[in-house]
């Protein structure tokens, strides 16, 4: 698990037990709460918990014909399928 602390935490010296907010979880959700918090109270300090090596949640970018797209939980299997097609394509073509 890792854990991502606020600018103002760490200028203030508070300690690590002690946030205005925790947020758990550091994909679009959790990352998108700790700006708009950090936005609107920039004094307050915060934390993001995340379990994963990476932040992001289900979200991924992906390569896919070319093209940069943003892979999203469901739409991944989708995403797969399109790649597919187009390398199908592609060896076809050549």
């Amino acid at each position: 698990m890792s854990l991502s602390i606020s600018q103002s935490a760490r200028r203030s010296g508070e300690s690590v037990e002690h946030v205005e907010l925790l947020i758990i979880g550091a994909g679009l959700s959790g990352i998108a709460a700790a700006c708009h918090f950090h936005k609107s109270f920039p004094d307050k300090s915060y934390a993001i918990l995340e379990a994963r090596a990476a932040v992001g949640g289900a979200a991924k970018t992906a390569l896919i014909g070319g093209l940069t797209a943003e892979q999203i939980g469901e739409i991944e299997r989708s995403l797969g399928r399109l790649e597919a097609a187009l390398r199908a394509r592609s060896a076809t073509a050549r």
